[in-house]
């Protein structure tokens, strides 16, 4: 059979594939989406999750995406549109692409993309995007990524904040099994390791003031091509939770996760470069999409306040929007963190030994524990939602080309 299109899962800022048992997108996102299309088309439409460059500079990494797309072409012959699913940075960098002119200077996309692949790109869709920064790229931590030892000796409140991770981490099943699995392949965590300790410059290109300077330069060149975006914000907590132990109570947001929120909060603002009344029209769109009925939740969540603070634990809600006064753009609201929307959260799994189903147990997973409340409901809500807008394209579309 031939394959007309195909959904491409673009990582954010870690940007990895897969370690040990733990990956970016391939597991659940890429099934909930595969299964998502299945029921809503007759088109055979692959979901393909990518690697791209971990934690290169903007510019880097939309080479190493327009790299991938030109392979994928080359895979199938009969390709004619692509539609980019992009997390977090992942999603920035599927947006830029569609721009009038590549980040690299001195080129342009005549040659870098002469068989004009980009012009296959028939929708991009961004899930906790940082389109205009985000303010935890001013915080203490982004500091800390430029000077590690200095930063920790100077800002004994990072250091909590790395205990509180470990402590996340200990907890964290999934990780755990990902720990589990880099210390078998020595060799590429190393490697890994080590891009993210350098990771600096990409640091400093999710700072507001870069991103939206960016933005305001970047004129989209592919009309045609549809942009949605899902923007994320945690909620406060949730009532009528249920436990690890199985007892029904109050879910509030963990020490660690608190801590980013505080980080991300930030002012709301990157004082010197941003425009208040963008953030202004990016709170009043989300305002409308939720009362519009666009909010995916845990009916039990309570909901924050819409503020230029408000934020999933990395990135800021109002930022999360490339046009904030376009209601066409803004997909869905979810209430879950940054990490939720990856698949990874609490959920209960049915244990089985033999043949034999046991009892429910509770996967404690997703490193940020934020208590939105976040769970399946929610996870396939949201890609039964992204799987719809794309099959809507690719029927509208039909087989132009």
């Amino acid at each position: 059979m031939s394959i007309s299109d195909a959904v491409i899962l673009i990582p954010g800022f870690l940007g990895f594939g897969q370690i040990g048992h733990f990956s970016y997108f391939a597991n659940r996102v890429g099934a909930a989406l595969r299964g998502c299309l299945l029921g809503l088309s007759d088109a055979d439409i692959p979901v393909i999750p990518v690697k791209t460059a971990p934690t290169k500079p903007l510019a880097d990494r939309q080479l190493t995406l327009l790299h991938i797309l030109k392979e994928i072409d080359r895979r199938y012959s009969s390709l004619r549109r692509l539609h980019l699913v992009g997390h977090s940075t992942g999603g920035v960098d599927a947006y830029l692409l569609t721009g009038q002119s590549p980040l690299q200077r001195g080129t342009s996309w005549e040659a870098l993309d002469p068989d004009r692949v980009r012009h296959k790109i028939s929708t991009v869709t961004t899930i906790a995007s940082p389109h205009a920064g985000t303010c935890l790229a001013l915080s203490p931590l982004a500091r800390f990524f430029r000077h590690p030892l200095f930063e920790i000796h100077k800002s004994p409140s990072l250091a909590i904040a790395l205990w509180q991770l470990a402590r996340s981490l200990e907890v964290d099943e999934m990780a755990l099994g990902a720990l589990a699995g880099a210390l078998v392949d020595t060799g590429e965590t190393a490697a890994y390791a080590l891009d993210v300790f350098w990771a600096r410059t990409l640091v400093d290109d999710l700072q507001p003031r870069h991103l939206v300077k960016v933005q305001n330069q970047t004129n989209k060149e592919l009309k045609d091509t549809q942009l949605r975006c899902v923007v994320t914000m945690a909620g406060r907590r949730t009532r009528n939770y249920r436990r690890r132990n199985r007892k029904i109570g109050l879910r509030e947001p963990d020490a660690f996760f608190r801590t980013m929120y505080s980080y991300t909060a930030g002012s709301g603002f990157d004082e010197a470069y941003d425009d208040p009344e963008r953030i202004t029209q990016a709170i009043n769109q989300i305002e409308m999409a939720i009362s519009a009925g666009k909010l995916i939740g845990n009916a039990n969540s309570e909901l924050r306040r819409i503020t230029p603070e408000l934020n999933d634990g990395l990135v800021n809600s109002a930022r999360q929007l490339v046009n904030p006064t376009s209601e066409e753009e803004l997909l869905a609201v979810v209430v879950g963190d940054h990490i939720d929307v990856m698949g990874y959260y609490p959920r209960w799994v049915t244990a089985w030994q033999g043949s034999s189903a046991q009892e429910q147990k509770q996967l404690r997973s997703g490193i940020l524990h934020s208590g939105s409340g976040f769970g399946d409901d929610q996870f396939f809500a949201l890609f039964q939602q992204i799987a719809k807008s794309i099959v809507s394209q690719v029927q509208c579309r039909g087989d132009e080309k």
